[in-house]
């Protein structure tokens, strides 16, 4: 299972990544709010801007390309607060 957590205003360089990555099933989660390493995203006022989020369950060397793909963006300019996770997952149902 990868989860990206990104900039909404990325939404293209992270589809692109995916794609690249092989990755053609996932779910998406649109206008999240927070706040991690840096300042809040609380998609208001005061704290401007809001996240967006992909879970893909996929094979381990998919994650593996898709997390090189970011880190090339991110190297590139390209993509800005952007975060990869990776786990095990097993479908239950």
């Amino acid at each position: 299972m990868v989860m990206v957590c990104y900039d909404a205003a990325f939404e293209p360089e992270v589809m692109e990544a995916l794609e690249s990555a092989g990755i053609t099933h996932w779910s998406g989660f649109k206008r999240l709010v927070g706040k991690g390493s840096g300042t809040p995203r609380m998609d208001d006022a005061t704290w401007p801007g809001f996240n967006n989020a992909i879970f893909a369950l996929c094979e381990a060397d998919a994650a593996a390309r898709l997390g090189e793909l970011l880190a090339e963006f991110k190297r590139q300019g390209k993509l800005k607060g952007a975060h990869a996770f990776c786990w095990e997952a097993s479908i239950l149902t």
